[in-house]
């Protein structure tokens, strides 16, 4: 980033606004009485409606402090109206992502959020993601094909529009994106922006001839997702990831770290491996899991699929310094239940389960059931589904699979050797890690904010788009899709930055660089100070100081609220998160006769000459 010029906040010489005579003083006075208004970005009448809304005793503590400090507030469960401030963090999460995607050749587009189910059925996943989908009935005749929905992604309608506009391989490669409303019908709505039903969106969808230049451009992508995070100056990670029902077999996460996050990453300090949990490579030395190693403990883990139709009981091995309460590689249960639904705890399953079965009485009664060796789940009985890892010995197995007849119920057991990674046990923190099989490996909780996928073909075949190369036949066109949540960036960024019941917004995406404190001057007896033979009041001193922040190219604005004295505005630009705040007023004004103001970041204050605030402030924000 170029550095902005110096700039100095001294005197009359330095501010085009600077006043020359008492007239002037009474004149501008005159108009802010007859309510007359101008450019500047003023609190007095820009919408910011902090407080009013007590503190929550919930862990969430960045989805309250959002509330309180007035950038959003609730509509419905799973749906936020954002407010001005909320706005403003928004477009200018927009205005990097645009920056980066002009520099890879992106072209914007804007695509309806309804999509139709006839579509998804011809790319075939529908019935994957069915239960996910927010429906819009019309009321027509004509069966399913005549139902929309609201899409929660667009890759099936980026394919018919390009496969109707793209003719020749002459057109590609070709870059697209859009920042749009989606929409999933979530379960369990929480963490405020975090898990909503609404969303706002990024997706880059790019469409290369061979799979070659679309690795190419998989490449492109990465190093803008890279020069987008690290203009946040937030660390992140980039961790290898499960492609899930979008298809395709490479894929990236892109995530901030944070207590409150719902991902599990495991990373290695020795040579920087990073894996969801999800694709973590394998499980730690399986010579630990001998059938005759006397310290072997079995666990046992249930989940429940997405329909809520199968209970799965997992059994797996354990070391003895592992925790018995972590679940196993979720990635190799998913490969051979791939409906599994891993938002749902261990502890709630069973619950979830007899919820959506009430032909099953009691958890009792679960104890009881057969466990027959049958080889298929496609019945429209509930059913239970144990999944029993390979390296359990035989003696122990038999136990698992001691049967009791019924007939309300389909049992199912499944061996983990019939898939491709059949170990189950998952990396725990200090086992070795599998890429260079250092010890002391670790976990952490972060936020996924962004995705990259290399889609191949996924898409493309199914629904027709293809282009004939020199030479050869048409050809399928190879694809990739990157997505980066801008709604729930926002409440990832609140999230890492609150702290001490208060938020910080890096520079880049804050909804102001800098907020100036006038001092509330109304019923006071210090109405001025006398400066260099004028009277100078705080709310002038402060509209001087903005002018010449405004001048240098900082984004700020003036709190100018009448009837809020400085304490309460110095609270308040703290819940807020303003990077720097720059107070008028109090102790340091009025016994240094109008030459000292207080820089204050992360509520911190220092006092600071009238003519070094700019370039004060300019060293903070360069930080």
């Amino acid at each position: 980033m170029s550095a902005r010029p110096s700039v100095r906040l001294c005197g009359r010489r330095a501010l085009p606004t600077s006043i020359h005579s008492r007239a002037a003083i009474r004149i501008l006075n005159a108009r802010s009485t007859r309510g007359l208004h101008d450019d500047r970005y003023r609190l007095s009448t820009f919408w910011a409606p902090t407080g009013g809304i007590s503190e929550s005793p919930s862990h969430d503590e960045s989805h309250s402090l959002l509330l309180r400090a007035g950038f959003l507030r609730p509509a419905h469960p799973g749906f936020f109206q954002l407010l001005p401030l909320g706005l403003r963090v928004q477009e200018k999460i927009e205005r990097l992502i645009d920056k980066h995607m002009r520099r890879i050749g992106a072209s914007k587009v804007s695509l309806s959020s309804v999509s139709s189910e006839a579509l998804w059925r011809r790319s075939g996943r529908l019935d994957a993601v069915s239960n996910e989908l927010l429906r819009i009935n019309e009321g027509k005749a004509g069966g399913k094909d005549s139902d929309l929905i609201l899409s929660p992604t667009h890759e099936e309608e980026i394919t018919e529009l390009v496969r109707a506009l793209v003719k020749s391989y002459r057109d590609l490669p070709l870059r697209l994106y859009q920042m749009s409303r989606k929409y999933r019908n979530e379960r369990r709505v929480r963490q405020g922006l975090l898990r909503a039903k609404e969303f706002l969106m990024k997706d880059l969808y790019t469409f290369d001839t061979t799979p070659e230049t679309a690795l190419q451009t998989y490449s492109a992508v990465r190093g803008a997702y890279d020069s987008i995070f690290s203009e946040l100056q937030i660390p992140y990670l980039v961790a290898e990831a499960d492609s899930g029902s979008m298809g395709g077999k490479l894929s990236h996460e892109y995530h901030l770290q944070s207590e409150h996050g719902e991902d599990t990453l495991f990373n290695c300090n020795s040579c920087g491996y990073v894996a969801n949990e999800e694709v973590v490579q394998s499980a730690p030395d399986a010579t630990a899991f001998k059938a005759d190693n006397p310290n072997m403990r079995i666990s046992t883990w249930k989940g429940v699929s997405k329909d809520r139709s199968a209970l799965i009981v997992v059994h797996f091995p354990i070391l003895p310094h592992h925790d018995p309460t972590v679940p196993p590689d979720l990635g190799a249960v998913k490969h051979v239940l791939p409906t599994l639904d891993t938002a749902v705890e261990s502890t709630l399953a069973e619950r979830h389960f007899l919820a959506a079965n009430p032909t099953i009485s009691t958890a009792q009664e679960l104890s009881k059931q057969a466990l027959s060796s049958q080889s298929s789940t496609s019945t429209s009985k509930p059913t239970i589904i144990q999944l029993i890892d390979h390296r359990i010995p035989e003696p122990q197995r038999t136990l698992i699979k001691t049967p009791y007849p019924t007939s309300s119920i389909t049992n199912t057991t499944v061996l983990s050797d019939t898939i491709p990674n059949p170990d189950l046990t998952r990396l725990q923190p200090g086992d070795p890690c599998p890429r260079c099989h250092s010890p002391g490996l670790r976990t952490m909780r972060a936020i996924e904010v962004g995705h990259t996928f290399h889609l191949g073909t996924r898409y493309s075949k199914p629904l027709d788009l293809a282009v004939a190369l020199p030479r050869t036949a048409r050809t399928a066109v190879v694809m990739g899709c990157h997505g980066i949540g801008v709604s729930r960036l926002i409440g990832a960024v609140a999230a890492v930055g609150a702290k001490d019941g208060a938020l910080f917004w890096p520079r880049v995406v804050a909804p102001f660089e800098v907020v100036v404190l006038a001092g509330d001057n109304e019923g006071s007896k210090r109405l001025s100070t006398e400066v260099g033979g004028d009277m100078v009041t705080e709310k002038m001193k402060a509209e001087e100081i903005y002018d010449g922040l405004v001048n240098a190219g900082i984004d700020a604005i003036l709190d100018d609220r009448s009837g809020k004295g400085l304490g309460w505005k110095k609270k308040d630009a703290k819940l807020v998160g303003y990077p720097v705040a720059v107070a008028v007023g109090g102790k340091a004004w009025h016994e240094s006769r109008g030459e000292m103001v207080e820089v204050l970041r992360n509520g911190k204050a220092k006092e600071v000459a009238i003519g070094e605030i700019g370039n004060m402030t300019l060293r903070i924000l360069n930080g």
